[in-house]
């Protein structure tokens, strides 16, 4: 009932006029659980409460025109002033339909004051068992996470799956926002821990680990693996998937990316369309960072299709050696068995350490370790010849100097040759009849050949000496 719903009550005809406390008096104390004399009589027992009448009664107050006293009760305005000792009671009342603090405060306003009600009220709520356990959450409180200093500090791991009837699992660097994605038979940790074993090994160990309560990670084998490698595991609380939202928010990214991908296509193609989104998600910046995961994981951007408008070839180092075009080399022929090295001129060169050498069988591609210069007109220049030996520790070819001939050992050459067979049965032709001296010290009549035929080299005897 309203303050003043009694006034409509009373008959407009009748004379007497009524005075407005004694109307807030009929409506307010009837309703209390103590009446108006329990209140009058506490008011002068409490030692504040009576302070307070008698400021109101001389006068004392800067607001005292806001105060009346009706029947020694104090009232402000058509709210009842309620002692110390009768307070309990009253917020016992005001609490009995549970409303909670706000709705408690809304009626306690239209009934009751005193000092630090609204304090009252929240004290005897946060105290109801009822309330308490049957309260809802209180409001949602964004806690960020403290960024580390340098990338692959901290990572954050989750699953997501079964999707497109296969399991993914994620980690996300806290700090580059650099992403890696796996498919996994399944979500026990004897299968997982070897992805983690590859990644850590491409990129280190972790400082901190955080995922959440899924057995996968909670499991004693994963947890040995973590100590026996230091890393440190955070578990997020459970049934909060907020505290890892790191990598809860790629989860979705990643389904969406992949449901477009494979949009009109067979789901066989789910690998490539993971390894495309992989790529254009690690050149492209990011919202929170302005960079490309590349760019702060490695201090470069990776490289795309895209790229190949540029036409951006970076330029060779040029060959520290002495070597220009149109110089002709040895080099090391491997198309052949007998011939270890062949000889060529240059025609171009490949970075800083490959040569393009014309031969007689075409172009030969050699590193600067299989080539060695020599003068040209090689083959028929005797120094050159000489020089090319010196260089390779080849050894001269060896000929067999012819024997000195004595004349009496020497036989007499017939005046006419005769053509014919011999009969190897003659007694002419027998062992018994050469000479023992001629046996012996036979010379070598062939005639040397003009360029000497190069034994096999060793490489490692035709390096320069280095100073």
């Amino acid at each position: 009932m309203a303050p003043f719903d009694c006034v409509a009550t009373i008959s407009m005809s009748t004379t007497n006029i009524i005075d407005e406390p004694e109307v807030v008096q009929c409506n307010q104390l009837g309703e209390f659980p103590v009446s108006a004399t329990d209140i009058a009589r506490e008011t002068m027992s409490d030692p504040a409460s009576k302070d307070l009448y008698y400021s109101i009664v001389q006068g004392n107050l800067k607001n005292s025109e806001e105060y009346t006293i009706q029947d020694g009760c104090i009232l402000r305005g058509n709210r009842i002033y309620i002692p110390s000792t009768l307070r309990k009671l009253i917020l016992h009342e005001l609490h009995d339909g549970h409303l909670g603090t706000q709705k408690m405060k809304s009626v306690a306003r239209s009934y009751v004051f005193w000092d630090n009600i609204d304090r009252d009220i929240s004290n005897i709520t946060q105290a109801c068992p009822a309330c308490i356990r049957y309260s809802k959450s209180p409001d949602r409180v964004i806690h960020k996470w403290l960024p580390p200093d340098a990338p692959w500090q901290r990572i954050h791991v989750d699953h997501a799956g079964p999707f497109f009837n296969k399991y993914f699992l994620i980690l996300v660097d806290a700090y580059s926002k650099w992403i890696e994605v796996f498919f996994v038979p399944n979500l026990s940790s004897t299968s997982n821990i070897p992805f983690f074993r590859e990644t850590f090994a491409r990129f280190g160990m972790p400082s901190v680990l955080v995922s959440d309560n899924h057995s996968c990670f909670t499991s004693a084998e994963f947890q040995t693996f973590l100590k026996g490698n230091g890393i440190r595991h955070m578990a997020t609380p459970v049934k909060h998937p907020a505290s890892n939202g790191q990598v809860e928010r790629y989860v979705q990214t990643l389904k969406a990316a992949i449901r477009k991908a494979l949009f009109g296509k067979p789901s066989r193609d789910i690998h490539q369309a993971l390894q495309i989104f992989l790529l254009s998600y690690r050149k492209a910046p990011h919202c929170r960072t302005g960079t490309s995961p590349a760019q702060v994981m490695f201090g470069r951007d990776i490289r795309s299709r895209l790229d190949f408008m540029k036409n951006v070839i970076p330029p060779a180092d040029k060959p520290d050696l002495q070597l220009r075009i149109g110089d002709t080399v040895v080099f090391r022929d491997h198309t052949t068995a007998d011939r270890t090295w062949n000889t060529g001129s240059i025609i171009s060169f490949d970075g800083s350490a490959i040569a393009l050498i014309q031969t007689h069988y075409g172009i030969m591609r050699r590193h600067m370790d299989q080539i060695r210069k020599i003068s040209h007109g090689f083959q028929d220049d005797d120094d050159a010849t000489l020089d090319f030996q010196d260089q390779f520790n080849v050894p001269a070819p060896v000929t067999t100097p012819a024997p000195v001939m004595t004349s009496p050992t020497v036989p007499q050459a017939p005046e006419q040759l005769d053509f014919s067979t011999p009969d190897l049965t003659s007694p002419e032709l027998t062992p018994t009849s050469i000479p023992p001296d001629l046996t012996t010290n036979i010379p070598d009549l062939r005639l040397p050949e003009s360029v000497p035929v190069l034994p096999d080299l060793d490489l490692g005897s035709a390096r320069p000496r280095r100073h």
